[in-house]
């Protein structure tokens, strides 16, 4: 393959990915101006949420979280419980996952509180 080919197959490749991105970017509930809540965006839809609908985005986003906090004690439950037949190695990382479990289910807590308050201010909102 010439110098000329390989550069035609490269910027062949390049406008194929840039054609890709260029869908993604236009799907509902993609991450661009209208698309949905993310961890990358979130501060700024907070700041900016004054509609029903971003606030019910918000509400969905967080209980996403909530969700996936869920998950998180679920885990580290079940580490616990395969852990404590494991002898006194094991015994000493019984409070390190009792410390996980905690803080996910705080976590898990502060999620579903955010997406309650956003919940009820789509409810006030007016869109």
């Amino acid at each position: 393959m010439t110098t000329r080919n390989t550069m035609k197959t490269g910027s062949g490749i390049l406008a194929g990915f840039a054609l890709l991105a260029l869908t993604f970017v236009a799907l509902p509930g993609s991450t661009s101006a209208g698309g949905g809540v993310t961890d990358a965006n979130v501060a700024e839809r907070s700041a900016s949420a004054s509609t029903a609908a971003d606030h019910q985005a918000l509400a969905e986003y967080f209980r996403g979280k909530a969700t996936e906090e869920s998950k998180r004690v679920a885990m580290h439950e079940d580490m616990l419980a395969r852990m404590k037949g494991h002898g006194k190695p094991a015994k000493n990382l019984i409070p390190h996952c009792n410390s996980l479990i905690h803080s996910a289910r705080q976590s898990q807590e502060a999620y579903e509180n955010l997406a309650k308050l956003h919940s009820e201010m789509a409810k006030k909102a007016r869109d």
